[in-house]
């Protein structure tokens, strides 16, 4: 069956006035009946990309047949797009010869009810990230952007919880444009933190240039991903950082990045997926750095804060932008030290270690394990064994004092001598109870504090 008849017989439906479902003008074509009968899973997906309007008759047909109806989004497989660098500049697959663009543009039209059959947003992340669009993720250099984005992404891509919120399991494509060599050991971290294999998730580790060459010859990188990804269909793209798949685009020019946002709408409408970009602030700043028609553009946005130095430092990661829900969404994060190699390859004498970001609250120290100099003397070693383990958390004289004899080397009467020389200086402190203030048996590191 021609691929013309079927788009004039579906653009006819959505044309004409007509009473009832748009069904009542699709079926009576043989062809289609056929197809709708023998093959209902293409003929959904021939609705999905092929035609606005006809939400109503995909989710009849796969109601009848069983078939799990899975958002409405306009997916093309990679033989049935003619030039994916003229689609991706304009924004929409070039127009069909036989049919006008006002046509066109006449079949997309809804009323009031047809608003109706417009999905509701997916969540991809419940309360965090939705399918479907575009979001991004602000910060200041090593505040942590990218190990939330790792951390998101092996969350969907395993279909495991993120902090207590729910996930929707799929593919995900992570572009990682900057710092290749260190996503070994944070992908090695997520994987002892959450005790399973990091699955689901496609590292391509080089950065893929959004921008479309200016020379005929080159290869368009993007156009190159968009192929890709309608093979793969992730529900979740990230790109870390923007700047890095941005090259030779001036971020604070309006009309430069605004072809760039057309690019990202593009690849966004290709496969349904979340399009999430890690990006810097301006120093001291809020808010991503550049043209504000990028930010205009974007569905959902963070910020990324990081207080503290070291170990100790405390990150907040708060929603600042939603378009469709309620934003001023925040989380306390902290880190969380892993040994993930046998040896550093910087320093022979200590083990490779990587951090993951774990709720402020979680006073966990399972497999944990401080980084300990063997030249430093009892006290010193104490102090950093608290630092690494309880960075913000919670813990008993008998946890550290074990961890002291553990992986400091010391004897009891040693730890507990240099526990009560920390709580004298004033290093660590009682935390009070939350109702009567009175000190609990549970310490923390005093905010603060020096070591």
């Amino acid at each position: 069956m021609a691929d013309t008849e079927i788009r004039k017989r579906l653009e006819l439906g959505a044309k004409e006035k007509i009473d009832g479902p748009f069904s009542n003008v699709i079926h009576g074509h043989p062809a289609l009946d056929e197809m709708r009968e023998k093959h209902p899973e293409a003929y959904i997906d021939m609705l999905k990309y092929r035609a606005n309007g006809f939400e109503h008759e995909a989710r009849k047909v796969a109601e009848e047949h069983g078939i799990e109806f899975r958002g409405w989004y306009r997916r093309y497989d990679a033989a049935e797009i003619d030039d994916f660098g003229d689609w991706f500049q304009d924004g929409d697959k070039p127009e069909s010869e036989t049919v006008s663009a006002a046509d066109r543009m006449m079949s997309g039209l809804l009323d009031a009810d047809g608003l109706e059959d417009i999905p509701d947003p997916e969540w991809l992340i419940k309360g965090w990230l939705t399918r479907d669009t575009l979001a991004r993720i602000n910060g200041e250099p090593n505040t942590g952007k990218s190990l939330v984005a790792l951390d998101w992404a092996g969350c969907v891509g395993t279909g495991t919880l993120w902090h207590g919120c729910a996930t929707e399991k799929g593919t995900v494509l992570y572009v990682i444009a900057e710092g290749v060599r260190g996503f070994k050991k944070r992908k090695r971290a997520w994987v002892k933190h959450h005790a399973k294999a990091m699955s689901g998730v496609l590292f391509y580790p080089e950065p893929i240039q959004v921008k479309k060459p200016d020379s005929p010859k080159a290869v368009d990188q993007w156009a190159t991903l968009a192929e890709v990804c309608a093979k793969i269909k992730p529900v979740l793209i990230v790109l870390d950082t923007q700047s890095r798949v941005t090259v030779g685009v001036e971020e604070n020019s309006n009309t430069e990045m605004g072809v760039i946002v057309a690019r990202l709408e593009a690849m966004r409408r290709l496969t349904g997926a979340c399009v999430l970009l890690a990006h810097h602030t301006p120093k001291g700043g809020e808010g991503g750095r550049g043209a504000g028609a990028m930010s205009g553009a974007i569905n959902t946005e963070f910020q990324m804060v990081k207080k503290g130095r070291g170990l100790s430092s405390i990150m907040t990661l708060e929603n600042t932008k939603e378009k469709d829900e309620e934003d001023g969404r925040k989380i306390l994060l902290r880190f969380k030290v892993y040994n993930v190699g046998d040896e550093d390859p910087y320093d022979l004498d200590e083990p490779m270690t990587s951090v993951v970001l774990v709720h402020e609250e979680d006073d966990s120290a399972e497999d944990v394990i401080p980084v300990i100099t063997d030249s430093d003397d009892n006290r010193s070693k104490f102090r950093s064994i608290i630092e690494q383990v309880w960075p913000v958390g919670r813990f008993t004289q008998a946890q550290a004092c074990g961890l002291a004899q553990d992986h400091g080397g010391m004897k009891k009467p040693t730890a507990y001598r240099i526990w009560g020389h920390l709580v004298e200086t004033e290093f660590i402190e009682p935390v009070p109870h939350a109702t009567t203030g009175n000190p609990t048996e549970k310490y923390r590191i005093k905010r603060g504090a020096v070591g």
